[in-house]
């Protein structure tokens, strides 16, 4: 893995649940998928969908990619912009 060449990122899309669950009783409120990064890939994007919900996670290797809070400033103005164009259910 230390001396892959052709692979940058690494992006995970998972459905999860289309409706609530429960833990011990509590109803689960948010759902996250946790990547790691490894070897010599510096950036990991997971996505997760649960009960109408899709939440992101960034995992990077900060000395990797210094501006990462640029990046993920503008992942979450895309998503901002996606909701606000898209039609009612």
């Amino acid at each position: 893995m230390f001396h892959q060449r052709l692979v940058n990122l690494l992006l995970s899309n998972l459905p999860g649940p289309p409706v609530p669950v429960y833990f011990a009783g509590a109803k689960v409120l948010a759902m996250f998928q946790i990547g790691v990064v490894q070897g010599n890939i510096p950036l990991g994007i997971s996505v997760l969908s649960y009960s109408g919900q899709l939440n992101s996670v960034i995992v990077a290797d900060a000395d990797a990619i210094p501006d990462l809070e640029v990046f993920s400033r503008g992942l979450s103005e895309t998503f901002e912009q996606l909701q606000t164009d898209a039609p009612e259910p």
